[in-house]
């Protein structure tokens, strides 16, 4: 499949990432950039929660349901919205001027939107190679086979998915809201598994990525519109999100989380300066669509709401300083540090319990904390060429909020996201990297692009400055150029406003060449390359692929295939609609699936093996070899075959015959257990 051939499927994905959450937010009250920026979060949101209301009233999810429940949610928001919010005060509609920022000409907003929007896409679909091609690492094959899942059960639930790798009657709750978005898309447009997988991700790094972080930008500079354009170029600008987070891992669930954050960090702000300030209205004005924006945070990637109320900690003890300065008995002084100190207590707390998993999990540390600084600042981890006009930006941005006194807070959460990455990247001991960082499982890359997310604001905030340093140099020349008459200051100040649009243009080509350079096309490199098949593939190898595409003709859907899943055995069910016995490394689906997987070549000598077999009716076995690799280079070394003994041998050991093949890949059928 070409990515020409995709456009439908793209336009499709983008409609159902945008759409929803629009129509919704609209009939909440939403307008302008703040709409188009919170447009994709509250699909999100919206979707994740039907998907889980949805069973409780035993419909399934399929798109035609979907739509209607999430029609008449916007029909219910949008009478709530008439009925209380704007009744009685409708002389208010035109009252209230719209920030400059929304004022912005066309241009401006088809930069700050287009730009991005053009060059990620671009290069996710020189990173991605083509629609159809699945990333080359280990959890991709989860993810996946969990869209098969959601399409088979007609159950996206975050309370249900844990059921493809689950025995029944055991529950887990697994956060399900990228898997939501996408089996909608491919579900309504009826692409393949990995299309729409693709063309969804192209959607959320494109256009609501850049969306959130031109609202942030908003934010710490204020009726500025080169900082629209400037968090349009920037957001595009540094390889460590989005482009890592869909190369390592792969984590899409913490992509879609973290490309939420800028907005929910907004909102967050807003909310505490508007509440300490005791103006309800526009603290429960921004409050709403906080809320929305954390669930959903919460039901892609819990952990990234954590981050964010870590990151708002530096303006909570602003406003608290804030508030204790203008307090005249000592008691209500003690009393708000109290409180102070409490909500810093069960955060630590809540914190470490929840980030207890990071104890088990094997990333280590791998450089020096001066290493892991330069690495942040230049946007350069693990040696990847510097990433120069992002980090002289970033440099300049972090000068800035210090000497900007309404905006330090910002600069404690870019110290706050250094400050995890620096703990997972170089930190020692192994215990005080699971008390820190146990929420991200220790692992240098996912703090690295939290990290990129938190430091792209003060990229932007550092361009805004040197852009405005320029325009008041120019300004300044121009008007001492002449000051013989009014006339001809007008002419020379004309003159000056149109040298300053035309630095506009020429500032934000510059900066887009500036930073579109080796640093990203060596990340664009690195994703491809995860993204690529052929006959030695890390997982899934051309020859295997073809093999799985050929299973639907060659095995019943109604008995299970059995495959080691580290070998890409397991992307039977994503791909060929065939179910598979260990749709995952991590599956324990059945006490009889590990009797299988361990023991079926001696199956002719050991009771039990068939025994399973019969229970569970497997019937077949794709052998690909013992050989799989991680092609986002984990750096952590796998036992590949630890628990899939039994799969090796099968035919000389007389347990099964072979019944297709390509290349090295082969289709058996057991024959020792009829």
């Amino acid at each position: 499949m070409t990515w020409i051939e995709a456009v439908p499927a793209l336009i499709a994905a983008l409609a159902i990432l945008y759409v929803p959450g629009a129509l919704l937010g609209a009939a909440a009250g939403l307008r302008g950039v703040r709409l188009y920026a919170a447009a994709p979060a509250v699909t999100v949101a919206l979707l994740a929660m039907l998907a889980i209301v949805l069973p409780w009233i035993h419909v399934d999810w399929s798109p035609v349901w979907v739509f209607l429940a999430a029609f008449i949610v916007i029909l219910l928001v949008a009478a709530v919205h008439l009925l209380i919010v704007r009744r009685g005060r409708p002389e208010r509609r035109n009252s209230v001027p719209r920030p400059v920022a929304e004022q912005a000409t066309p241009w401006i907003l088809a930069a700050a939107i287009g730009v991005p929007a053009i060059v990620i896409v671009a290069q996710t679909m020189v990173a991605f190679v083509s629609p159809d091609s699945i990333s080359q690492t280990f959890d991709a094959v989860f993810h996946l086979n969990a869209l098969r899942f959601i399409e088979d059960t007609g159950n996206a639930s975050s309370f249900h998915i844990d059921q493809l790798v689950l025995p029944p009657g055991t529950h887990a709750f697994y956060p399900a809201a990228w898997h939501s978005l996408t089996s909608l898309v491919v579900e309504t447009t009826g692409v393949a598994i990995p299309v729409g997988a693709n063309v969804t991700n192209v959607v959320i790094a494109a256009f609501a990525w850049p969306g959130s972080v031109i609202l942030l930008a908003r934010t710490l500079v204020p009726r500025s519109r080169a900082a629209l354009v400037a968090a349009g170029v920037l957001a595009a600008a540094v390889p460590g999100f989005p482009l890592l987070m869909l190369t390592f891992g792969v984590l899409y669930p913490y992509f879609l989380a973290l490309a939420f954050l800028p907005l929910a960090l907004t909102l967050g702000a807003k909310v505490l300066q508007h509440g300490f300030r005791l103006e309800w209205k526009q603290a429960i004005a921004h409050g709403w669509l906080l809320v929305v924006a954390l669930i959903a945070i919460g039901l892609a990637q819990p952990a990234v709401v954590f981050a964010w109320a870590a990151l708002l900690v530096p303006l909570l003890a602003v406003l608290v300083v804030g508030l204790v300065h203008t307090l005249r008995t000592p008691a209500p002084k003690v009393l708000v540090w109290v409180a102070f100190g409490v909500v810093l207590l069960v955060l630590a707390a809540v914190w470490i319990y929840e980030g207890r998993l990071g104890s088990t999990t094997p990333w280590a540390n791998y450089t020096s904390p001066q290493a892991a600084l330069w690495e942040a600042v230049t946007y350069s981890k693990s040696g990847a060429p510097l990433a120069i006009a992002a980090g002289i930006l970033t440099v300049l941005g972090v000068v800035r909020l210090a000497m900007t006194p309404g905006k330090r807070w910002y600069l404690g959460s870019w110290a706050i996201g250094l400050f995890l990455f620096g703990v997972a990247a170089s930190v020692p001991s192994w215990k005080l990297r699971w008390i820190i960082t146990g929420l991200f499982y220790r692992d240098p890359p996912r703090l690295y692009a939290l990290f990129t997310v938190v430091s792209i604001p003060v990229a932007i905030v550092g361009a805004v400055w040197l852009w405005q340093l320029v325009t008041s140099y120019v300004r300044a020349r121009g008007a001492s150029a002449t000051d013989a008459d009014a006339a001809q200051t007008s002419t020379v100040a004309g003159r000056g406003g149109a040298l300053v649009a035309t630095l506009g243009v020429i500032g934000v080509i510059v900066l887009v060449v500036a930073t579109q350079n080796w640093a990203m096309w060596y990340q664009v490199q690195a994703t491809r390359v995860t993204y690529t098949a052929g006959a030695k593939a890390p997982v899934l190898s051309t020859d295997e692929r073809t093999l799985i595409d050929r299973l639907p003709s060659e095995v019943p859907r109604s008995v299970l295939i059995a495959g080691d899943p580290w070998t890409g055995a397991a992307y039977a069910y994503a791909l060929a609609d065939r179910p598979v016995l260990t749709p995952h490394f991590g599956a324990r689906i059945s006490p009889y699936a590990g009797v299988i997987n361990a023991g079926l070549n001696k199956a002719k000598s050991d009771p039990a093996v068939c025994a399973a077999v019969r229970a569970l009716h497997v019937e077949y076995v794709l052998d690909f070899g013992r050989f799989a690799k991680d092609a986002g280079k984990t750096g952590y070394g796998f036992n590949f075959t630890a628990g899939y003994s039994g799969l090796f041998g099968l035919v000389k050991a007389g347990v099964a015959s072979e019944v297709d093949s390509e290349g090295s890949a082969r289709l058996l059928k057991i024959t020792a257990c009829p």
